[in-house]
């Protein structure tokens, strides 16, 4: 198993997790880790985004001051890396209790169970809403990108990037085709 992708979702699935050697569970929970790094960035990003002022009112309104806020940013932004050291610990932490949480029946629904367990481990439910939501192989994927030239041909191609992806959205999904 060489796929860090696949050997996290089987960490994450209680009901397979014993399969897994002690290296592949390091190695799992070493991309968590690194996966919840980049969740937690994403965060962060969005939060200094949306606290920031709209450009059209903040030039007016900031301007003899933006040097100040670029430096309390910049130094913000020095300030978060001791938290993601906590933060790792932190998830570090939630991984290994994880690990000893007992072994659920092959026949329940995982999805179910981490909607469930949602409120006691809520950090591992994003994690696991994320690993469990790539597809295990790239021919889903594939078969959306080769739809696209169906799609987007020689007389078609002024569709606006929104209507064309709401169209591979309906065509990959066969749910919405009904």
């Amino acid at each position: 198993m060489d796929n860090d992708i696949f050997r996290s979702a089987i960490y994450l699935d209680p009901r397979i997790k014993v399969i897994l050697s002690t290296d592949e569970r390091v190695k799992a929970k070493a991309y968590l880790v690194n996966l919840w790094q980049a969740v937690h960035q994403m965060r962060l990003d969005r939060n200094s985004n949306n606290n920031s002022f709209p450009h059209g009112h903040a030039e007016s309104f900031i301007g003899p001051l933006d040097k100040f806020e670029s430096a309390m940013r910049e130094r913000e932004n020095f300030m978060v890396s001791p938290a993601f050291t906590i933060e790792n610990k932190r998830i570090d932490h939630l991984l290994e209790n994880f690990e000893g949480h007992p072994r659920i029946n092959s026949t329940e629904n995982l999805l179910e169970w981490w909607y469930n367990a949602r409120t006691d481990m809520p950090e591992l439910f994003i994690l696991a809403e994320i690993v469990h939501g790539v597809p295990v192989t790239q021919v889903s994927v594939e078969r959306c990108f080769s739809s696209l030239k169906f799609v987007l041909s020689a007389y078609r191609n002024n569709l606006t990037p929104s209507i064309l992806e709401d169209i591979l959205l309906i065509r990959c999904n066969e749910k919405f085709e009904k």
